[in-house]
């Protein structure tokens, strides 16, 4: 139990910082939810696996809304395979 503890707490990524000041901007176009990625197209799909942990803040023209439902969604919507929401 201990062990999972200290695993669970080491792995755990923490962001510091005001999350209202301290933020980086995602304004590209590609990001807002009309924006849809093509298999024809050249340019590969989006993938955030690369984003360090920070604050982010999508601000126009990728759009200053969050999607907080799926069927609000293509599943190709914001230039990627893996589009997501938030519940709430």
């Amino acid at each position: 139990m201990i062990l999972t503890l200290v695993i669970f707490l080491v792995t755990t990524a923490v962001v510091h910082g005001d999350p209202c000041q301290d933020y980086v901007a995602l304004d590209e176009p590609l990001r807002s939810t009309g924006a849809l990625w093509t298999v024809t197209g050249h340019d590969p799909p989006l993938c955030d696996d690369g984003l360090e942990t920070k604050w982010y803040r999508f601000v126009s023209p990728a759009g200053g809304v969050i999607p907080t439902t799926c069927s609000l969604l293509n599943q190709t919507s914001c230039s990627t395979l893996g589009p997501v929401w938030m519940n709430g």
